[in-house]
Protein backbone atom coordinates (compact mmCIF):
# COMPACT_ATOMS: atom_id res chain seq x y z
CA UNK A 1 0.00 0.00 0.00
CA UNK A 2 1.37 3.40 -0.95
CA UNK A 3 0.92 6.37 1.26
CA UNK A 4 0.91 10.13 0.83
CA UNK A 5 1.78 12.75 3.43
CA UNK A 6 -1.31 14.76 4.34
CA UNK A 7 -0.08 17.17 7.00
CA UNK A 8 2.65 17.69 9.57
CA UNK A 9 1.59 19.01 12.97
CA UNK A 10 3.75 20.39 15.81
CA UNK A 11 2.86 17.89 18.54
CA UNK A 12 1.21 14.58 19.40
CA UNK A 13 -2.00 16.17 20.66
CA UNK A 14 -2.66 17.82 17.31
CA UNK A 15 -1.78 14.57 15.51
CA UNK A 16 -4.28 12.57 17.54
CA UNK A 17 -6.92 15.25 16.96
CA UNK A 18 -6.43 15.02 13.17
CA UNK A 19 -6.31 11.20 13.32
CA UNK A 20 -9.62 11.08 15.21
CA UNK A 21 -11.28 13.49 12.76
CA UNK A 22 -10.11 11.40 9.79
CA UNK A 23 -11.24 8.14 11.43
CA UNK A 24 -14.68 9.66 12.09
CA UNK A 25 -14.88 10.44 8.35
CA UNK A 26 -13.88 6.90 7.38
CA UNK A 27 -10.29 7.68 6.31
CA UNK A 28 -7.53 5.45 7.68
CA UNK A 29 -4.23 7.11 8.40
CA UNK A 30 -0.78 6.45 9.83
CA UNK A 31 0.94 8.77 12.29
CA UNK A 32 4.68 8.87 12.77
CA UNK A 33 7.28 11.25 14.12
CA UNK A 34 8.63 13.78 11.63
CA UNK A 35 12.36 13.89 11.02
CA UNK A 36 14.82 16.08 12.91
CA UNK A 37 15.19 18.34 9.86
CA UNK A 38 11.59 19.54 10.13
CA UNK A 39 11.10 23.27 10.99
CA UNK A 40 8.90 22.45 14.00
CA UNK A 41 11.90 20.87 15.72
CA UNK A 42 13.43 24.33 16.26
CA UNK A 43 11.63 24.23 19.60
CA UNK A 44 13.30 21.87 22.06
CA UNK A 45 9.91 20.74 23.38
CA UNK A 46 8.32 20.15 19.97
CA UNK A 47 7.70 16.62 18.76
CA UNK A 48 6.40 17.11 15.22
CA UNK A 49 4.20 14.36 13.83
CA UNK A 50 3.43 13.58 10.20
CA UNK A 51 0.11 12.06 9.09
CA UNK A 52 -0.05 9.82 6.02
CA UNK A 53 -3.10 8.56 4.11
CA UNK A 54 -3.64 6.24 1.16
CA UNK A 55 -3.43 8.08 -2.21
CA UNK A 56 -7.01 7.15 -3.11
CA UNK A 57 -8.27 8.72 0.14
CA UNK A 58 -6.21 11.92 -0.17
CA UNK A 59 -9.06 14.10 -1.53
CA UNK A 60 -11.48 12.98 1.21
CA UNK A 61 -8.75 13.44 3.87
CA UNK A 62 -8.07 17.00 2.68
CA UNK A 63 -11.79 17.78 2.79
CA UNK A 64 -12.05 16.42 6.36
CA UNK A 65 -8.92 18.34 7.38
CA UNK A 66 -10.34 21.59 5.93
CA UNK A 67 -13.61 20.97 7.78
CA UNK A 68 -11.69 20.42 11.03
CA UNK A 69 -9.70 23.61 10.51
CA UNK A 70 -12.90 25.55 9.81
CA UNK A 71 -14.59 24.07 12.86
CA UNK A 72 -11.74 25.03 15.16
CA UNK A 73 -10.85 28.37 13.59
CA UNK A 74 -13.00 30.45 15.93
CA UNK A 75 -12.90 28.22 19.00
CA UNK A 76 -9.59 28.71 20.76
CA UNK A 77 -10.79 26.94 23.91
CA UNK A 78 -11.77 23.81 21.97
CA UNK A 79 -8.52 23.88 20.04
CA UNK A 80 -6.48 24.12 23.22
CA UNK A 81 -8.45 21.36 24.89
CA UNK A 82 -8.17 19.00 21.96
CA UNK A 83 -4.52 19.76 21.24
CA UNK A 84 -3.64 19.04 24.86
CA UNK A 85 -5.67 15.83 24.93
CA UNK A 86 -2.49 13.81 25.37
CA UNK A 87 -1.81 15.72 28.58
CA UNK A 88 -3.96 17.23 31.29
CA UNK A 89 -5.63 20.56 30.60
CA UNK A 90 -4.98 22.96 33.44
CA UNK A 91 -7.21 25.94 33.97
CA UNK A 92 -7.54 28.47 36.75
CA UNK A 93 -10.50 26.72 38.37
CA UNK A 94 -8.86 23.30 38.63
CA UNK A 95 -5.62 24.52 40.16
CA UNK A 96 -5.70 24.40 43.93
CA UNK A 97 -4.10 27.41 45.47
CA UNK A 98 -1.39 26.65 47.97
CA UNK A 99 -2.03 28.44 51.22
CA UNK A 100 0.30 31.34 51.94
CA UNK A 101 0.69 30.24 55.54
CA UNK A 102 1.82 26.71 54.73
CA UNK A 103 4.43 25.63 57.28
CA UNK A 104 8.02 25.25 56.10
CA UNK A 105 9.37 21.77 55.42
CA UNK A 106 11.70 20.34 58.05
CA UNK A 107 13.64 18.32 55.47
CA UNK A 108 14.21 21.35 53.29
CA UNK A 109 15.30 23.37 56.33
CA UNK A 110 17.86 20.70 57.19
CA UNK A 111 19.19 20.62 53.64
CA UNK A 112 19.39 24.41 53.42
CA UNK A 113 21.09 24.60 56.79
CA UNK A 114 23.68 21.98 55.95
CA UNK A 115 24.48 22.99 52.38
CA UNK A 116 24.50 26.79 52.44
CA UNK A 117 27.48 28.20 54.32
CA UNK A 118 25.74 31.42 55.36
CA UNK A 119 23.11 31.51 58.12
CA UNK A 120 19.82 31.26 56.20
CA UNK A 121 17.64 28.82 58.16
CA UNK A 122 15.96 31.61 60.15
CA UNK A 123 15.01 33.29 56.89
CA UNK A 124 13.46 30.02 55.73
CA UNK A 125 11.59 29.79 59.04
CA UNK A 126 10.17 33.29 58.32
CA UNK A 127 12.07 34.89 61.20
CA UNK A 128 13.52 37.69 59.08
CA UNK A 129 14.74 40.00 61.85
CA UNK A 130 16.59 37.18 63.53
CA UNK A 131 17.97 36.12 60.15
CA UNK A 132 19.29 39.63 59.46
CA UNK A 133 20.94 39.69 62.89
CA UNK A 134 22.66 36.36 62.27
CA UNK A 135 23.84 37.40 58.80
CA UNK A 136 25.30 40.65 60.15
CA UNK A 137 27.12 38.84 62.95
CA UNK A 138 28.33 36.23 60.45
CA UNK A 139 29.72 38.92 58.12
CA UNK A 140 31.30 40.69 61.07
CA UNK A 141 32.96 37.43 62.10
CA UNK A 142 34.26 36.78 58.59
CA UNK A 143 35.58 40.21 57.74
CA UNK A 144 35.75 42.00 61.07
CA UNK A 145 38.82 40.23 62.41
CA UNK A 146 41.38 42.45 60.66
CA UNK A 147 39.35 45.55 61.59
CA UNK A 148 39.37 44.91 65.34
CA UNK A 149 42.87 43.47 65.71
CA UNK A 150 45.78 45.89 65.51
CA UNK A 151 48.20 44.98 62.73
CA UNK A 152 51.20 45.22 65.00
CA UNK A 153 49.75 42.75 67.48
CA UNK A 154 51.36 39.33 67.55
CA UNK A 155 48.50 37.82 69.52
CA UNK A 156 46.48 35.11 67.85
CA UNK A 157 42.91 36.00 68.74
CA UNK A 158 41.04 32.78 68.03
CA UNK A 159 37.72 34.09 69.31
CA UNK A 160 37.16 36.36 66.32
CA UNK A 161 37.81 33.43 64.01
CA UNK A 162 35.06 31.43 65.69
CA UNK A 163 32.32 34.07 65.44
CA UNK A 164 31.22 33.14 61.89
CA UNK A 165 31.02 29.35 62.44
CA UNK A 166 29.34 29.86 65.82
CA UNK A 167 26.75 32.15 64.19
CA UNK A 168 26.04 29.49 61.57
CA UNK A 169 25.54 26.84 64.26
CA UNK A 170 23.26 29.10 66.33
CA UNK A 171 21.22 30.02 63.21
CA UNK A 172 20.86 26.33 62.36
CA UNK A 173 19.71 25.40 65.88
CA UNK A 174 17.31 28.34 66.26
CA UNK A 175 15.97 27.99 62.70
CA UNK A 176 15.26 24.25 63.01
CA UNK A 177 13.52 24.89 66.35
CA UNK A 178 11.35 27.56 64.72
CA UNK A 179 10.47 25.25 61.80
CA UNK A 180 9.44 22.46 64.18
CA UNK A 181 7.36 24.94 66.21
CA UNK A 182 5.62 26.28 63.09
CA UNK A 183 4.83 22.76 61.91
CA UNK A 184 3.33 21.81 65.30
CA UNK A 185 1.16 24.93 65.30
CA UNK A 186 -0.04 24.17 61.77
CA UNK A 187 -0.96 20.60 62.76
CA UNK A 188 -2.99 21.79 65.76
CA UNK A 189 -5.04 24.23 63.70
Amino acid sequence: MGRTALVTVPDEGAAWMVRDALAAGGVTCEVEAAGADHPYTANALAKPMRIFVAPEQLAEARRLLAALEGELANHDEDLTAQALAAGRLIDEESVKETPANQPPSLGLALVIGLLIPAPVVCFYAKANRLGVLFVLVFILGLFGGPLFRPSDSDEDDATLGLVAPATKVVDFAVGITLVVTLRRRARKS
